[in-house]
């Protein structure tokens, strides 16, 4: 229900995208975390994922 709660607070600030929802819950203090429900700290999950380089694609 937490990830659900952050998710709709988020979008309601402007979140416009998961990773930018993943920005604000990663930006709110440690109150704000456990108010909206993470009282264990947030879910391992939840980490941004850093995107790969693809290289160039033109050569295909």
């Amino acid at each position: 229900m937490a990830l659900l709660t952050v998710a709709v607070c988020a979008v309601l600030a402007g979140a416009t995208s998961f990773a930018a929802i993943i920005d604000w819950l990663y930006d709110l203090d440690e109150p704000g975390r456990v108010r909206l429900g993470f009282t264990r700290g947030v879910p391992a999950g939840t980490r941004p994922a850093t995107p790969l380089p693809h290289g160039d694609r033109s050569r295909r």
